[in-house]
């Protein structure tokens, strides 16, 4: 189990997902997910027997008396080559990572969510954080995980994905999202269309891997 202190009186820590978890973590998606299909419950399900230890969920505990706790996060992840039907915004990205990261040695992240009325940033951390260490601990030589491309909506009319993801890699473009993982050895592994979130009218996406500190010589 992994634990921080966010706040003076609330803790943040992660565990292993369980069955209780699938309600509530598909709420969760609703809320942050509103014009999407809805997270199917047989994704959640069928992570937890083929791999349960690629899924968790980030809770928020608080130190006052009355000690309640809420699940403020989640990450789901699959080896690569995972074959079940994920939801219509995923194949896309999924097909796409099979191509970019062929190697059976690989994690990829497919669902990272972090409750809006909380500290989202700080979940994302932690939740991430974990994954990366999952990755290390079982000898797997990469990460690879998707962001949408948020920033590039204001450009689409002008440039398309890839020239935006030049100029935000060079400096002359920023993006929250990106930022976020290149700031944390994260680098550019593929543009997918069909992300949830994504930017412009095609949903772009970006796919980015991290390699494990045993494979970086």
């Amino acid at each position: 189990m992994t634990q921080t202190a966010q706040e003076p009186d609330t803790q943040l820590w992660v565990r292993p997902f369980e069955a209780a978890d699938v309600l509530p973590v598909i709420r969760l998606y609703g809320r942050l997910n509103r014009r999407h299909e809805p997270l199917p419950r047989s994704l959640l399900l069928v992570g937890l027997e083929e791999f349960s230890e690629g899924q968790m969920v980030a809770m928020e505990t608080s130190l006052a008396a009355d000690g309640g706790e809420r699940l403020v996060g989640a990450a789901c992840a699959r080896r690569v080559g995972w074959n079940q039907d994920p939801p219509p915004d995923w194949k896309g990205c999924l097909a796409t990572a099979e191509e970019e990261a062929k190697a059976p040695d690989t994690l990829f992240s497919i669902l990272r969510l972090e409750e809006p009325a909380g500290p989202r940033e700080a979940v994302r951390d932690l939740l991430l954080e974990a994954q990366q260490r999952q990755t290390t601990e079982m000898g797997l030589a990469q990460m690879v995980t998707a962001a949408p491309l948020n920033g590039y909506a204001l450009f689409a009319a002008e440039e398309d994905p890839n020239t935006y993801l030049e100029r935000v890699l060079a400096g002359h473009r920023h993006d929250p999202a990106l930022a976020f993982y290149l700031e944390r050895d994260f680098v550019p592994a593929g543009i997918v269309a069909g992300y949830p979130g994504g930017g412009g009218d095609e949903k772009f996406g970006l796919l980015l891997s991290w390699a494990s500190p045993t494979q970086v010589n």
